[in-house]
């Protein structure tokens, strides 16, 4: 990962990033417009000749310094070509891979951590953290397991803001210090 400084950013730079960044949508997102990366997913631009993520450069911008070692910049919004520095926070690769949306693909119940169990034919909840597995239960009724997986992450994640505030809220959560 290439290390930008606030000394990189010339007076230029600032002021062409932000002609490339579309106004506020309703939730609040400012969009980047240009270049994007191999996956299409990650705003991209050149700045003293070295490619950069758009959501890192935002951040170094409105923070007027250098991201920290090893430190991430979760978008509080899921949506990767937001560059509003209020959608943007400092994070660990921890708290990081704890603030997602949605299940993963392919999943029967479309609900992160519960999935069809065939062999009990019940709904199981399974939530990671820190490298290990945690089961949360067995359960008749897709609602209950949903909420048993909830409160699981909530137990054991700092950064799961869709279940702490909901997905309309996260807009407004205010930027917060580098968490664990």
């Amino acid at each position: 990962m290439i290390v930008m400084k606030p000394v990189d950013l010339k007076d230029k730079d600032v002021a062409r990033f932000w002609k490339k960044v579309a106004g506020p949508n309703n939730n609040g997102c400012r969009l980047w417009t240009a270049g994007k990366g191999v996956d299409g997913r990650y705003g991209r631009i050149q700045v003293a000749g070295k490619a950069h993520y758009t959501h890192r450069v935002a951040f170094v911008i409105a923070n007027g310094r250098q991201i920290k070692p090893g430190a991430f910049i979760d978008h509080k919004c899921h949506v990767t070509l937001c560059v509003n520095p209020q959608h943007l926070q400092e994070v660990t690769a921890k708290a990081n891979s704890e603030n997602r949306s949605g299940s993963q693909q392919g999943t029967k119940s479309g609900i992160r951590g519960v999935n069809w169990n065939p062999t009990h034919k019940l709904w199981v909840v399974r939530v990671g953290h820190a490298g290990k597995r945690y089961l949360g239960g067995y359960f008749r009724d897709l609602q209950a397991a949903e909420a048993a997986a909830i409160a699981l992450r909530n137990s054991l994640h700092t950064n799961n803001l869709v279940d702490r505030v909901g997905p309309s809220e996260i807009q407004n959560a205010v930027d917060s210090p580098l968490r664990n």
